[in-house]
């Protein structure tokens, strides 16, 4: 009877250890922004305004994520507060609209440190958000805990050397309006250095941010953000635009001791403004064929092709083939 018991017990542990926990931490996130109203708890929002889904009545979409309103001197700020871990990379599509006024300033698609709690934007105006500037009030201080902001630029001053401070390249340069412009880790007013010259839209016959747009439909531009796992030799940070490759640079160092980040979206007006908004939001996994690596134990099992989980699954799979072993040896009568 105890014999059975003991047998009885190892098939079961094999069972919940084996198939208890996931073998990788694959991100799926889909939010459409098609609930009108302030967005859900997964959500921290900041700024001058507050990021509202809003309803543009015969447009298409006629949902979507409002950061800021066509008025001067405005920053949004929206952070998705759930941390990923990044060791396989990340792909993030979204559209982004800029329309109903002016023409200034842009949006920023940010990465942070997922350890930082201080969650607000930066300075607004042309530093969208991210980075920070020295004012003749003081300082302002850009996105806490910033590691990657991929900017929208419309009216073109994203690319100006007073959002970064450091040891910023002194060579890369902005392109005018209508821009893409990427910058790296900042905190406070340091750092936020430009990572590339700015892609101009104009110079490369590519549809404009910023266009004198009367509605949303008319000045929608799909963007995907792809971030290769910090793990792999010369990792990258892709963007494109309309599926277009527009930028491609190296992913910044400081992401090497970074495994878990946090993403959102960040926008600012000065004295030009528009509407910034976004919608179609996914974030996935970039590439799933890549070791996981558990931040909870970087040096052990993680490290060698899986997390704690994969671990677990090894181990549970050993017990149940090892129990399923004995009961066939003793139904054979040996």
């Amino acid at each position: 009877m105890k014999s059975r018991k003991a047998l009885t017990t190892l098939l079961i542990t094999g069972l919940v250890f084996g198939g208890s926990l996931p073998a990788t931490a694959a991100i799926d996130v889909i939010q459409g922004f098609d609930a009108e109203g302030v967005l859900s708890s997964d959500w921290v929002t900041a700024g001058t305004f507050t990021p509202t889904v809003v309803r543009n009545e015969g447009d298409s979409p006629e949902l979507a994520l409002r950061l800021t309103p066509a008025s001067g001197t405005q920053s949004g700020f929206v952070l998705y507060n759930k941390p990923f871990n990044l060791s396989q990379g990340l792909k993030v599509d979204f559209k982004q609209y800029q329309w109903g006024g002016d023409g200034a300033d842009g949006i920023v698609f940010f990465i942070k440190k997922a350890s930082d709690t201080n969650n607000g934007p930066g300075a607004t105006g042309g530093a969208m958000g991210y980075a920070g500037v020295t004012e003749n009030s003081g300082p302002i201080n850009g996105l806490s805990g910033a590691l990657l902001g991929v900017g929208l630029d419309a009216w073109g001053n994203h690319s100006n050397p007073a959002y970064q401070t450091g040891d910023c390249n002194p060579d890369f340069q902005g392109a005018g309006q209508n821009q893409i412009v990427v910058r790296g880790p900042g905190q406070g007013i340091l750092g936020y250095c430009m990572l590339a010259n700015g892609y101009g839209l104009a110079l490369n016959g590519k549809k404009l941010l910023s266009d004198g747009y009367s509605n949303r439909q008319s000045s929608e531009v799909a963007v995907r953000v792809e971030l290769d796992s910090p793990f792999i030799e010369n990792p990258r940070v892709k963007v494109f635009y309309q599926e277009d490759l527009v930028v491609d640079v190296a992913l910044p160092n400081e992401f090497k001791d970074i495994y878990d980040v946090k993403f959102g979206f960040s926008a600012g007006t000065g004295g030009v403004s528009d509407n910034h908004e976004i919608s179609g939001l996914r974030v996935t996994t970039l590439d799933t064929a890549i070791a996981y690596r558990d931040l909870a134990h970087p040096e052990g099992l993680a490290n060698t092709g899986g997390s704690l989980a994969d671990y677990y699954l090894l181990v549970g799979a050993a017990l149940a083939l090892f129990g399923s072993g004995v009961v066939i040896y003793r139904r054979t009568g040996n």
